[in-house]
């Protein structure tokens, strides 16, 4: 019985690290996203000098959010990203 239970609880911990979602990786598309969103409010409504500072910032969060991701496939990237909320 011993060795169900303990059969029961290994599958349960793996189905749990399996479906979480990997939160460095959510927090770069995050990051990614907030570059985005700033850079399209600049097209639009047109960069001024002080916007300077806030771009780079933005984008070396980005860097930094990202740096581990730079070499994922497009695939994995992908479902990752459907993990994180983003289509």
């Amino acid at each position: 019985m011993n060795k169900v239970w303990s059969l029961a609880f290994l599958i349960f911990a793996l189905s749990l690290s399996c479906s979480q979602r990997d939160n460095k990786f959510c927090e770069c598309i995050s990051a990614g996203e907030k570059l985005n969103n700033f850079s399209q409010e600049l097209l639009e409504r047109g960069a001024e000098k002080q916007d300077e500072a806030k771009i780079q910032s933005l984008r070396a969060a980005k860097d930094s959010a990202c740096s581990d991701f730079y070499t994922m496939g497009g695939d994995a990237m992908r479902e990752k990203k459907k993990e994180c909320g983003y289509e």
